[in-house]
């Protein structure tokens, strides 16, 4: 403790200060740059999400069984068992508790959004609104080809055994 100098630890301290600083403004020009992206991506698919709620059809996520009519899933946060969803009418994005009967719908930030780490998810999920019924008309037309196989080996089958 002989090497004790207040003014050295004061010095090491507002370097730091100086540093956290300059990190944080950093921080915060990136977090404030993907916002202005999610924002602007938001807006170019509000037509599409307009098309979708006309139509009554429900907005899915790649690789979720899960389903929003209020908006475009934008990510599902495992932990909370929420979606994370751009609520449509209300112009605003919010996490949806999913295994409640009622609807429990909290305000989420973009902020907090991308904070959390679901940036590229809600990107990915706004995307997906171009997909629409793709995926779905090509299973089905899967589905039918493998049905009608099995009602032509079915037919086949009593067919010989008459």
């Amino acid at each position: 403790m002989n090497n004790f100098d207040a003014n050295d630890i004061i010095r090491k301290l507002e370097e730091d200060l100086s540093i956290y600083k300059e990190v944080t403004n950093q921080y915060e020009q990136i977090m404030n740059k993907q916002i202005k992206i999610l924002n602007n991506t938001i807006e170019k698919y509000l037509p599409i999400m307009k098309w979708y709620i006309e139509n009554n059809i429900v907005f899915k996520y790649p690789d979720l069984r899960l389903k929003s009519e209020i908006g475009p899933i934008l990510g599902y946060n495992e932990k909370e068992d929420k979606l994370i969803v751009y609520y449509y009418e209300k112009r605003a994005t919010v996490k949806v508790k999913t295994t409640t009967t009622r609807r429990i719908i909290e305000i989420y930030s973009p902020w907090n959004l991308i904070r959390d780490g679901f940036f590229l998810d809600a990107l990915s999920g706004l995307k997906y609104l171009e997909i629409g019924y793709s995926l779905s008309i090509h299973k089905l037309k899967e589905l039918m080809s493998s049905y009608k196989k099995d009602i032509n080996q079915i037919e086949k089958q009593l067919h010989t055994d008459n």
